[in-house]
């Protein structure tokens, strides 16, 4: 009896998935009103080899997906990781709500365990306020290779609309290891002269008004998502 009962509850668990560590992730960027930006949408998927992704991404008001002259949406699948058996479609539901769905006509897993998925070209209204925003992804729901549902965490991200990035030492529109990198060549007093090389307002991390080591651990937990 115990058997059967074990059996029953793993069954079930398969059937009604789990939440995993595999996680859609889009760096934390800058944009300007009325600018025009391609951005990379990314999958890390240590756990799993998946062969079908759906998904919502929804965007504060004020910014879009840009549209082709014939009307498409601009998104661009990797080809390193999407082969030709594979179909991006996506599709907007009103609201900064967008639906995303990602198949395999031969059920061909998605090549590579990390890294971009596709692009997506982003637009700012000309009248959107300045300020932090917010990006989502939500309503995961993934098939992976053993035809098995995986609902992997809702993931979000940063806008800065008009303003600079803070963490966005080296000025690129992103915050990566690059950041630190160039923070702490401030500290260390490699960019003294002017017209600076870094960003150092962006610098000041945790707001203290100062730029310290305790700028660096900041940094290191904002790219480590913490």
């Amino acid at each position: 009896m115990k058997t059967l009962k074990l059996y029953f509850i793993t069954a079930l668990l398969a059937i009604v998935g789990s939440a995993h560590a595999d996680q859609l992730q889009v760096e934390n960027f800058t944009i300007e009103p009325g600018e025009t930006k391609t951005i990379s949408v990314e999958l890390y998927n240590p756990d799993n080899s998946y062969i079908m992704l759906e998904f919502n991404l929804s965007l504060p008001e004020g910014i879009s997906i840009d549209r082709e002259t014939d009307g498409e949406l601009m998104v661009t699948p990797n080809s390193n990781r999407l082969t030709r058996t594979h179909v991006l479609d996506i599709e907007e539901k009103g609201g900064g709500e967008y639906k995303v769905l990602i198949y395999s006509t031969r059920n061909s897993a998605l090549a590579g365990q990390a890294g971009e998925i596709f692009s997506v070209t982003l637009t700012a209204s000309s009248s959107i306020p300045t300020g932090t925003y917010q990006g989502r992804f939500h309503n995961l729901v993934f098939a992976n290779t053993d035809r098995q549902e995986v609902n992997p965490l809702d993931s979000t991200f940063e806008i800065e609309v008009g303003t600079s990035l803070n963490g966005d030492v080296n000025g690129d529109g992103q915050i990566t290891i690059a950041d630190v990198t160039a923070l702490v060549n401030i500290i260390l007093g490699k960019d003294n002269a002017e017209p600076h090389l870094y960003d150092h307002e962006a610098a000041d991390v945790n707001g203290d008004g100062t730029v310290t080591i305790a700028d660096v651990t900041a940094l290191v937990n904002r790219i480590l998502g913490k």
